[in-house]
């Protein structure tokens, strides 16, 4: 199902929420002292977060994306704290869902979770390479 103009501009409204728990996520992971990304020294790499992002962009299922974040945490490919932190946050998208249109709640999950995602990626990336050029 295709959302309506006014539920896009009520996701549009919501959109500094999604950054904020995005940032939050990442926040929660980065250790200043590291040149990565890490949770109890296990490293996070761009790789495993773009994987993630692009999963919840071909499945139509939340259940399904949460169930492929469990699995990477079984592979050991992100951190289990990590891993439990970004389906706690997805979890939360629930409530601001069914705010932003109650009768189409399941669509509405899926874009926000996909744009919070999206941000959370981003600001990775952001964080990672400033890293980067302060360790040159």
């Amino acid at each position: 199902m295709k959302l309506s103009f006014k539920t896009k501009k009520e996701i549009e409204k919501k959109t500094d929420k999604f950054i904020e728990m995005a940032e939050d996520l990442i926040e929660f992971s980065w250790k200043e002292k590291e040149k990565e990304m890490t949770i109890y020294k296990k490293r996070v790499s761009r790789t495993q977060i773009r994987n993630i992002l692009d999963m919840a962009t071909q499945v139509e299922s939340i259940s399904a994306l949460i169930l492929f974040i469990k699995y990477q945490i079984g592979r050991k490919q992100i951190p289990r704290e990590w891993g439990e932190k970004l389906i706690e946050k997805i979890s939360e998208l629930e409530p601001l869902a069914e705010e932003i249109d109650k009768e189409n709640k399941k669509e509405v999950m899926q874009e926000i979770s996909k744009l919070f995602l999206g941000y959370m990626y981003r600001d990775f990336v952001y964080k990672h390479e400033v890293k980067e050029l302060r360790n040159e």
